[in-house]
């Protein structure tokens, strides 16, 4: 519904123009938002605006800048973006059209914007870097007037080709992507392209093409050419007719944008990270007193800790066995603290004294995923909604870990008690990189202790084999938790929740799984295609398994269709597994419960 009201409005809205998109720097749509104040000629927000275009002049040759000009209310938030293959030359002519063509079709507006064929420039007095808002921000479409009777033909090869197009240019580290496709049918050509800002991450870089694409197919299905245009993204195809210049792509100079893309650690510097001293955190714990204490693990003790400003922090005080140095810890913790998405808990400080090593978070005062997942009065909380939520802001953080952050960081421990909630039920992955600060020292066996937890560990784990896969299996599993409303494994049961899972699937009865405590306001697809994807993660094979960006994809992007997963391994608690000592296992994340145990599985029924 509400994609539809927003391009109906797109369509109707008295700010928007089409001009025909064969003439070289024509604009061919634009957005003016007078929802905000406007501003006065000769205003502070005028002369920043004027000060902002200015600077444009001598950015082309990047084909992507963002900057702010000013302060407070009369900031100016900037950005331009021209089609990676224009060149220079032509992306210096279109942005300078561009800044004198906005302030007349836009006249004192304080959010703009303005589309061509070759370039997009928008401001704002709002901060729109690194953002994508797809329920605000309206989409625009140019499509040619030709239908094509090969509809239902168009249809089957134009969903494979943006499939793979938009994956291309999600992950690519300049966000685009172009493909050409011999379209057999018909002997013909299919040319298309895709640009996402490169200042968005790839998943957002999905989302919005995923959202192109499903404008293209509704509402012009089987045209010889769409345009799609959105803030972040735009999305391109024709038939029979090229789309892209000649000049070769690496003839383009990299953007800066691409170089802090790649690095994921510009975001905050060295001053950001705060350096407390041990007498300060020994004292707003009460010193490390029992009734502020939020939870104890392998890795050490957290502790609410209350600064005289009245911020609550976490503070994990960890065990003297990680057997670093002070300029090691320091190194490992600084470079924990750039880690920042908003699917992870932020690490915002840390203390190093003698032997005192202490990690300081945000407080997060709701519970962990466990708490609500299994406590039948937190359990009506968790609709639909919020566990598809759950699942997909779980695999974007883990696809942040292992694949957009500079370095890969295999979590090692991923289970329902180590995901925090933040006040809006969105979830945070937490204790992420914590096995990096331990791992030096620690033989197989240790490390196990403190960085897995039965159930949630893959078969590889047991010959003391560690990847990104590893985590993918115990995000498989926490996916069926998170559908089924049962943990793993149940008090006075054999029953294996992999194992039934799978049975129920592979005879087509998924749908049996869902947890009975649910509404029936959920999509019987969703459900089970999430009870799939959960089965692809936990195949005996690591190599089988998807990596975090497909997962994304998949549970996000309808037009992929999904492999079909081979059966899963017996859980380990049906082998002959040594078991581990009470509390060997405990959740050493968990910031809110003490009460959040899993060292004894058994104790823990649905």
């Amino acid at each position: 519904m509400g994609l539809k009201i927003v391009v109906v409005l797109s369509l109707l809205s008295i700010y928007r123009f089409l001009i025909t998109v064969d003439g070289q720097f024509t604009p061919v749509a634009k957005y003016c938002n007078y929802t905000s104040s406007n501003y006065s000629e000769g205003s502070v927000f005028d002369k920043n605006l004027g000060l902002f275009f200015s600077s444009l002049t001598a950015k082309t040759s990047q084909l992507f800048y963002n900057n702010s000009v000013g302060d407070g209310s009369d900031r100016v938030y900037g950005l331009f973006q021209c089609r990676f293959d224009v060149g220079f030359d032509v992306c210096h002519t279109c942005v300078k059209d561009a800044t004198q063509l906005i302030g007349e079709e836009c006249p004192l507006g304080k959010e703009s914007l303005i589309w061509y064929k070759e370039c997009m420039l928008r401001y704002s007095d709002r901060n729109i870097f690194s953002l994508y808002d797809n329920t605000t921000q309206p989409g625009w479409y140019v499509k040619s007037n030709v239908n094509e009777t090969d509809s239902a033909e168009f249809g089957l090869v134009l969903k494979n080709e943006m499939n793979g197009l938009i994956q291309n240019a999600s992950y690519s580290p300049r966000r685009f992507a172009s493909r050409i496709f011999n379209w057999s049918v018909v002997s013909e050509q299919l040319f298309s392209f895709a640009q996402c800002t490169p200042d968005i991450n790839p998943s957002d870089c999905t989302n919005c093409l995923a959202l192109a694409y499903r404008i293209m197919t509704e509402y012009c299905p089987a045209s010889a050419h769409v345009v799609v245009y959105y803030p972040s993204c735009q999305l391109w195809y024709n038939r029979s007719k090229p789309i892209l210049n000649d000049e070769p792509v690496s003839s383009l100079v990299p953007s800066p944008a691409d170089d802090q893309i790649a690095s994921d650690v510009g975001s905050i510097g060295e001053e950001d990270v705060v350096h407390y001293d041990f007498a300060t955190l020994k004292a707003v714990t009460g010193d490390f007193a029992a009734e502020n204490k939020l939870g104890e693990g392998g890795f050490g003790s957290v502790y609410k800790g209350t600064l005289e400003d009245g911020k609550i922090l976490a503070i994990k005080r960890l065990s003297d066995s990680s057997g670093q140095g002070t300029k090691e810890f320091m190194a490992e913790a600084r470079f924990l603290a750039k880690l920042q998405h908003k699917n992870l808990v932020r690490l915002i400080g840390y203390c190093s004294e003698g032997e005192e090593k202490l990690l300081v978070y945000e407080f997060l005062s709701n519970s962990s995923l466990d708490g609500f997942l299994f406590d039948r009065e937190k359990h009506p909380i968790l609709d639909w909604a919020t566990r598809y939520n759950t699942i997909v802001g779980i695999a974007r953080g883990l696809q942040y870990l292992h694949e957009d952050s500079r370095f890969t960081i295999i979590h090692r421990d991923l289970k329902p008690e180590n995901i925090l909630m933040d006040d809006n039920m969105n979830p945070r992955i937490a204790d992420f990189g914590l096995a990096r600060l331990f791992e030096r020292t620690q033989n197989f066996r240790n490390t196990i202790r403190i960085a897995g937890t039965r159930g949630y560990m893959s078969p590889e784990c047991l010959l003391g084999e560690y990847s990104s896969k590893t985590d993918i299996y115990s995000f498989g599993v926490m996916i069926l938790e998170i559908v089924t409303g049962h943990r793993m494994f149940k008090r006075n049961s054999q029953d294996d929740l992999l194992m039934n899972a799978w049975r129920l699937w592979n005879e087509q009865r998924a749908i049996e799984l869902v947890d009975p405590e649910l509404d029936k306001s959920y999509s019987s697809k969703d459900i089970e295609r999430c009870i799939q994807i959960g089965l692809l993660c936990v195949q005996p094979d690591a190599e089988q398994r998807p990596t975090m960006t497909n997962v994304v994809l998949m549970l996000t992007v309808d037009l992929i269709d999904l492999p079909l997963p081979s059966p899963p391994m017996m859980s380990f608690p049906q082998f002959n597994i040594p078991r581990l000592k009470t509390g060997e296992e405990h959740s050493d994340s968990d910031q809110f419960s003490s009460k959040s145990v899993t060292a004894d599985l058994n104790t823990n029924p649905r």
